[in-house]
């Protein structure tokens, strides 16, 4: 009797499925499937010509690079240098650690764990570091800046020149280790890929937002965008180069990724992979500036918002995207133990919409108290509720924690899921 009741809402709310169907989410295919023994955790980033990824092995201990083209299970995937942060440089050339350790990415794939920095500032310590591609005066000279929490909460950042035509490249610091946004309890500190922007997760808030980092003058910090909610750390899309071009600066920064936390969240949970009471999912967001008011000052406003995986499963989902140069990305998979990075064109998933009521509402109290929400989403919330807990009533077995925990998030995230 369920199965009819819930097919019979399907249909009339305009969804079509094959017999049987109706207990499959809707998930975006990977392209690419690349399957790792041990849990991916708080950083991992792929090298912009999509052949190598960095991150963050739990268990296993430390750094580790992956490649996404050895198909041999002994070689593909190997403990590195360092043991938290590997995060390459926007053109993949370099290598940074905290310490702050630089190194050669062609070191680090010759010489895995005995690799040797070329360079190591300790002025500039903390770990979160970014790297953002900030000018090329010639095609082996290139100014980076470094962005990290040295200071506590607060963002901190270096600028330098390093000129690859030496062996080991000459390095040298442009500016001492700088402020900036003085006095803002900021976390998850990611600096874009041209070094346009810095994003964050504002403690005051409890939301992600997106500060100017070009136009700053004295100790000024300008807020561009506030998303509205918490995110874990934002990537920026890397444009592609045209012929000629040795980095596309113009197309870069213009589509940022983020995974996001379901079934109730705190700010330390965005850190890390999938819990066991957690779900995560993955979207693409594009930016467009607004234009400049009277006062000068212009913002950003996001469009295009797209959701790259749909599992809505306790203990389960996608999380820390990274872009590849072509605009493709690759993200870390959870599924019940089971990890893998698996690869993703973003322009193939579909267009997506928020409706997030309190995390902490029951499924009982979000049918009595709408007060929060805006009307026009109120009788969408029902149908998408009732349908969500139709669902599980239908697709969870009983004995689940999925079922017995089930919230006004959970169900409606089930049914967007469809």
């Amino acid at each position: 009797m369920n199965k009819i009741i819930l097919l019979a809402v399907l249909l009339f709310s305009g969804y079509s499925f094959a017999a049987g169907d109706y207990c499959k989410l809707h998930s975006d295919s990977p392209e690419k499937i690349i399957h790792v023994d041990n849990q991916p955790q708080w950083f991992a980033k792929v090298r912009v010509s999509g052949d190598y990824i960095f991150y963050i092995a739990q268990g296993s201990g430390g750094n580790h690079l992956l490649s996404t083209t050895d198909k041999n299970d002994l070689t593909r995937d190997v403990k590195i240098d360092g043991d938290i942060d590997p995060v390459p440089s926007p053109d993949g050339r370099i290598l940074t650690v905290p310490g702050l350790n630089f190194y050669l990415v062609d070191d680090v794939i010759r010489d895995k764990k005995d690799v040797k920095p070329f360079f190591v500032d300790g002025a500039l310590n903390g770990v979160y570091q970014s790297v953002a591609l900030l000018k090329i005066i010639e095609p082996d000279v290139r100014h980076y800046r470094v962005v990290t929490d040295a200071t506590g909460s607060q963002i901190s950042y270096r600028d330098y020149e390093i000129d690859f035509r030496a062996s080991p490249p000459k390095i040298r610091a442009l500016i001492p280790v700088t402020k900036h946004c003085p006095g803002k309890r900021l976390s998850t500190i990611m600096i874009s890929k041209t070094g346009r922007y810095v994003t964050a997760y504002d403690l005051a808030t409890n939301t992600t937002k997106i500060f100017d980092m070009v136009d700053m003058g004295e100790g000024r910090c300008r807020e561009l965008m506030d998303l509205g909610y918490g995110t874990g750390k934002i990537e920026f899309n890397i444009g592609t180069p045209r012929a000629g071009e040795l980095f596309n600066f113009e197309d870069s920064d213009e589509r940022l990724a983020f995974h996001l936390d379901y079934f109730g969240s705190d700010v330390g949970s965005y850190f890390c992979g999938v819990e066991s009471d957690k779900s995560k999912d993955v979207f693409t967001m594009d930016l467009e500036p607004v234009p400049a008011n009277r006062s000068g000052n212009w913002k950003l406003k996001n469009t295009n918002l797209r959701k790259l995986f749909s599992e809505s499963l306790l203990g389960s989902g996608g999380y820390y995207p990274s872009f590849f140069g072509d605009g493709k990305l690759a993200l870390v998979f959870d599924d019940a133990d089971s990890y893998s990075f698996r690869f993703f064109d973003p322009e193939k998933s579909k267009p997506y919409e928020f409706f997030l009521p309190s995390p902490a509402t029951t499924f009982e109290e979000a049918w009595r108290d709408l007060a929060s929400m805006p009307q026009n989403w109120q009788p969408r919330f029902h149908r998408a509720a009732a349908i969500g807990a139709l669902w599980s009533q239908v697709c969870l077995p009983e004995d689940t924690d999925q079922r017995k925990d089930i919230t006004a998030v959970g169900v409606t995230s089930y049914f967007l899921g469809m």
